[in-house]
């Protein structure tokens, strides 16, 4: 038995837990011994019924009554019901999909019981509690053992696998000599030893049965240590693959742009002047660029991509005084492939620049034969052609960029719009055309903290635009509570009276089911465009959401932006979508359904006017977290000062998340620690300089392979 033998082959899974499992993401022995608890339960956390609320983590020692098996009213559930009885009290005890528990315990059993307290309509109670049998002369369970210092793991439970079932079967694991002398350590030993972290056989029987607290603090610190330091060595070794291979040479500087700029009523703000510059330098270099360019919504990235490209396609190829180097442009979805193509076709329209778009359902070229202004349609055949010899510079689209059809004569640039939107497969095959290895520019609206850029982005450099260009007015955000609708309405139709536009976001396509009651106050595209259509029945009210075809969708969305529809009902869909200057309004439904980065995404839709933006946030608020983010959303209108925020209440891994930055959860958690950041970022660094194919570093090398293997490494 190894990390890899599959648990199936080891255990007798019954379909309800293998299924569970599948949902937790657990199929090898290597997956199960890092499934590292969420928290543990301690004697700190013994208490008494008398001092129980809401959201309290606990332990309590006392006696089981009234056990029985019942299912549940509306979905049928099986479960054991009982109450828990101490010397100040009682409170209700359910274990849902657990009938059988209610026969193992025998009425006044006394108990030690370890769980979380809920609230139930009006009355406490405890949802699936780890229990343990306490003999009859005693309820105190710490003076029971010799262990005054007893930890209890808690780990993510799934239907059918209980934190209980897991804590057992790991110990079990962890007793198994074979598998203990089969495991590898991908930290070097001097490395361990210069941080004071223990090695990969003692830090796997810490983490899930610790002693002392001070041994889970340690292991969980070696686990985040590694886990950023594989991600580390897997971007430094992208960055030095980089460096060693060949590219197309760019020899512009900053005053070869004049041409370009000087057409422009406006002067490059400050940062995007020194986003230009960095470009460049990448571009003059003897490798080619990497480079993660992060502005706010109306920042100014498009202009600052268009002008870098200008520098790209007025050079040469290497040996020739004829002839330009192309730029590849990739947007997320094909209306933003099309509105990039025209913004660029008014910042070229003055220069004999060919560029095309080539989507799925669109094939244009500008400029065209009868009007040099204006774009034309083209057969795909012919379009293909032309990019194969060169003739046309800059090529628009979406994923299909990467189709094998598509092939460039000088592909030097390749720009990445939004680029977490894109699977690394796909960010990849853009740039492995035939050829040299051209210059790479991710641009994304969704700024993130430093501390997670150098672990996520780590082969990349960053560019910051931090500040929106001048006479661009910030949104004024407001949460509303639903008794003041009318007057969010009535401010909505003078705007629209006055020649504005607006946005109403649901979090749901369609009406929820009503049996449903966690979704029966949920917002919907269909419902909320029947309602809204006849309070603003004098104005074109449309609905736009994800399971509309593309040629509906972009036919909305060209209405929209020419004027013919006035206030569109949408999903987050409009995340990324047309810059439509005359929407000054958003209203979201149930913003406490979208994260911060999404909810200022969002509002990004109406930050493009002269006017003042309006924001109104309708919110079902329940917790504190909810109440925090709601009104950061209020205070902050710069999306790096939320990004931070985010951060702080939410904590790194809610944030993005595992499948897309291929972090761990409990490495995202120490993201916050700078210092182990950059002490990860350091020892990968010092690897890779010396051993960048990791021949004398196999245990480190295999660890590399589980990690791409496993996720989805930007």
């Amino acid at each position: 038995m190894d990390l890899t033998t599959k648990l199936d082959e080891i255990l007798n899974l019954r379909k309800k837990r293998k299924n569970g499992l599948n949902r937790l993401g657990l199929s090898t022995v290597g997956d199960l011994l890092y499934h590292f608890p969420a928290r543990y339960h301690t004697e700190d956390t013994q208490t008494t019924v008398r001092n129980l609320s809401a959201g309290m983590d606990v332990v309590l020692s006392g006696k089981l009554q009234n056990l029985e098996t019942k299912k549940s009213y509306k979905q049928g559930i099986p479960m054991a019901v009982g109450t828990f009885v101490d010397e100040t009290g009682s409170i209700d005890v359910v274990w849902f999909h657990q009938p059988y528990i209610a026969e193992m315990l025998k009425d006044n059993q006394p108990v030690q019981l370890t769980g979380s307290v809920s609230r139930d309509s009006s009355s406490l109670q405890i949802t699936n509690p780890e229990y343990r049998k306490l003999p009859e002369q005693s309820e105190d369970t710490f003076s029971q053992t010799d262990n005054k210092h007893f930890l209890l793991p808690v780990y993510p439970e799934s239907e059918g696998v209980t934190s209980r079932w897991l804590y057992h079967t790991i110990r079990k694991l962890l007793s198994n000599d074979g598998l203990i002398k089969s495991l590898s350590d991908p930290l070097p030993e001097p490395l361990r030893e210069k941080l004071s972290l223990p090695d990969i056989t003692t830090a796997l029987t810490w983490v899930h049965s610790p002693k002392r607290k001070k041994h889970a603090v340690v292991s969980r610190k070696r686990f985040a240590f590694e886990e950023v330091f594989a991600v580390q060595i897997v971007k430094k070794q992208k960055r030095y693959q980089y460096n060693t291979q060949e590219t197309f040479p760019i020899q512009a500087e900053y005053g070869d742009l004049d041409t370009f700029l000087d057409r422009f009523s406006f002067d490059p703000t400050e940062a995007q002047t020194r986003s230009i510059k960095e470009i460049l330098r990448d571009f003059r270099s003897d490798t080619a660029m990497n480079r993660l360019l992060e502005g706010d919504v109306g920042a100014g990235k498009t202009f600052v991509a268009a002008t870098t490209t200008y520098a790209a396609v007025t050079t040469s190829p290497k040996g020739r005084e004829y002839g330009h180097l192309q730029t590849a442009y990739m947007a997320p979805t094909e209306i933003l492939a099309r509105q990039q193509f025209q913004e660029f076709v008014d910042y070229f329209a003055h220069l004999p620049i060919e560029m095309a778009l080539i989507t799925g359902s669109d094939c244009r070229k500008f400029p065209s034969k009868i009007d040099d202004t204006k774009a034309t349609d083209i057969s795909r055949s012919q379009l293909l052609k032309w990019i194969k010899e060169g003739v046309v510079s800059v090529v628009f689209g979406t994923h299909s960029l990467i189709q094998d059809d598509i092939q460039f004569k000088n592909l030097a640039y390749t720009i990445i719009d939004e680029q977490h939107r894109f699977g690394v497969n796909q960010r990849q095959q853009i740039v492995q055309k035939d050829g040299p290895l051209p210059h790479f520019l991710a641009m994304t609206a969704t700024p993130i903290p430093r501390t997670l850029a150098l672990t996520l982005h780590g082969d990349l450099h960053l560019s910051v635009i931090d500040k929106l260009p001048p006479g661009r007015k910030t949104a004024k955000t407001q949460v509303v509570k639903d008794s003041q609708r009318s007057r969010v309405y009535d401010k909505l139709a003078q705007k629209l009276s006055d020649g504005q536009q607006g946005y109403v976001v649901c979090p749901r396509i369609e009406k929820p089911d009503p049996e449903d009651d966690s979704q029966k106050d949920i917002a919907s595209v269909e419902e909320t465009h029947q309602k809204l259509q006849d309070r603003f029945e004098s104005f074109s009210v449309a609905p736009l959401h994800g399971k509309m075809s593309d040629e509906k969708k972009q036919d909305t969305m060209s209405k929209f932006a020419d004027g013919a529809i006035d206030l569109l009902v949408a999903t987050s869909v409009i995340e990324v979508g047309v810059n439509v200057p005359q929407a000054t309004t958003i209203i979201i439904e149930n913003a406490e359904q979208f994260g911060l980065a999404q909810l200022h995404q969002l509002r990004g839709r109406i930050q493009r006017s002269h006017q003042t933006p309006h924001c109104f946030l309708f919110a079902d608020i329940r917790n504190d977290k909810t109440r925090k983010r709601l009104q950061a959303m209020e205070q902050l209108s710069n999306g790096f000062d939320l990004a931070e925020k985010d951060l702080e209440i939410r904590g790194p891994g809610s944030m993005v998340g595992k499948r897309q930055s291929g972090v761990a959860d409990i490495a995202m958690d120490a993201l916050e620690n700078k210092q182990l950041v950059q002490k990860a970022a350091e020892a990968a660094q010092d690897i890779i300089s010396t051993d960048p194919d990791l021949d004398d570093h196999p245990d480190v090398k295999d660890r590399i392979k589980q990690l791409e293997e496993n996720t989805h490494l930007a």
